[in-house]
């Protein structure tokens, strides 16, 4: 503690000119230490622009003392705030929006693994900018970029209120109605984790509005991960609906990993991406792992992507992962036709020997435009291993292939695989080889 309080003295006494970060997560701070840590960095002499501190203890208590200086500048120049595993409540996100709620420096907050914050603490949030919206008429945290509630026990209800602090003071533009002055009303687009919170199909149509929303701007979302959240194939067609009927520009990325979204709901999202290309045009990055697609609706999620062959499809989308999701023979032979991807992932889809053996004929010679291509996990044998591991291995005149990251791990190894992964080194040495270890060099490392 006395440390905290001889960093408080430096910061306050102007002399600092080379500290900007105080990251102290983990370590027990008493509310009366970091309510003058709060003062030293508000004050006009303080550097400090991020701020990781307090012990998952540390409770609504010491997050309202940081903050009690700090609202009266508007959070001063900080710019990256941490307050992850903090057992924090609505109390503490009041304090947060008080003091954070009209600042243009803060750019990052993290609120992750805060249980007790749940919906309740999301609506506290929009009250709290309500009652000062009448005075400041800024937007939220305009210039905020990255925003983590992953594991805040947040639901439906939660994300509606989220998704009104969001649009507060932000008029809904269009070509014909925007002035100057109402064009400098605008948020930048964030990163926004909702992971691990029931969330459920219905808190998509508040999470599909900020996609959409302020048609001059585009998207609120520039990244939206929602892994493990129970949206289902309900919850994926009401996203993939606004991609169809609303132009959001500026979405980039898109994570659903874990929300038991099957067949029907990956045909919706492959009907959107191959009928509203310009809608969509900037997700560039698709995760769908861990759901149970199966192999038809992986074959025809790949068939609404550019091909090698032909204009068809849409050309943008260029990382997906598609690993664990029952995607079969079919699935990743239709995914390696796709011309536009530049990594593709098929960790763990059971492909087996007679996977790899079908894949040979779209991977001799390497592969024109993935450049890191994910074939662990797939249970396949040595004879199957060995024939993916020689098709690469050729190099054809002129060389064309794209790949440079190459992950086979977790399949079968054996004497014969390890000749032709040396052979493949020799012919291939720009290409990065991702593998489980041979039981040799265990045992020499032992």
């Amino acid at each position: 503690m006395n440390i905290v309080f001889l960093l408080t003295n430096y910061i306050a006494s102007g002399n600092n000119t080379n500290l900007k970060s105080i990251s102290a997560s983990g370590h027990k701070v008493s509310s009366s230490a970091l309510r003058i840590l709060g003062e030293a960095i508000a004050s006009t002499a303080s550097a400090i622009l991020r701020i990781k501190i307090g012990d998952s203890n540390m409770g609504d208590e010491g997050v309202q003392a940081f903050c009690s200086s700090l609202e009266s500048v508007d959070g001063g120049l900080l710019e990256n705030i941490d307050f992850a595993f903090k057992d924090i409540s609505k109390e503490s996100i009041r304090s947060i929006g008080k003091t954070f709620g009209n600042s243009y420096s803060i750019k990052a907050l993290y609120l992750y693994r805060n249980a007790k914050i749940g919906d309740e603490g999301m609506m506290m949030l929009f009250h709290t900018l309500t009652e000062q919206e009448s005075s400041a008429h800024k937007p939220f945290m305009s210039n905020l970029e990255h925003l983590d509630l992953s594991e805040c026990n947040i639901g439906s209800n939660g994300v509606d209120a989220l998704a009104q602090c969001f649009k507060l003071n932000i008029p809904d533009l269009t070509e014909t109605t925007a002035t100057d002055d109402s064009k400098n009303s605008y948020r930048k687009p964030i990163y926004l984790n909702l992971s691990k919170n029931t969330l459920g199909p219905s808190s998509c149509i508040s999470l599909s509005s900020l996609c959409y929303s302020n048609s001059i701007h585009g998207s609120m979302i520039k990244s939206l991960v929602l892994k493990n959240c129970s949206i289902g194939d309900e919850g994926m067609r009401t996203l993939v609906n606004a991609f169809k009927e609303r132009y959001c520009e500026g979405l980039t990325m898109l994570d659903l990993t874990g929300n038991d979204i099957k067949e029907t709901g990956c045909l919706d999202f492959a009907a959107a991406l191959s009928q509203s290309t310009d809608n969509i045009k900037n997700l560039n990055e698709v995760c769908l792992a861990d759901n149970p697609i199966g192999s038809y609706g992986i074959t025809t999620f790949a068939q609404s992507l550019k091909q090698q062959f032909g204009e068809a499809g849409n050309p943008f989308l260029s990382n997906v992962d598609l690993s664990n999701t029952e995607c079969g023979l079919e699935g990743a032979v239709s995914i390696l036709k796709c011309g536009s991807l530049c990594t593709v992932r098929l960790f763990n889809n059971n492909l087996g020997s007679d996977g790899f053996k079908a894949l040979v004929p779209f991977i001799q010679g390497g592969h024109k435009n993935i450049a890191t291509l994910d074939l662990s996990g797939n249970r396949a044998q040595e004879d199957g291993v060995v024939s993916i591991l020689r098709a690469v291995a050729i190099k054809n005149e002129p060389d064309e292939s794209a790949l440079r990251t190459f992950v086979i791990g977790a399949n079968e190894f054996g004497d014969e695989s390890e000749q032709v992964l040396k052979e493949l080194k020799r012919n291939r040495p720009e290409l990065d080889i991702a593998r489980s270890r041979p039981k040799v060099d265990q045992d020499l490392k032992e």
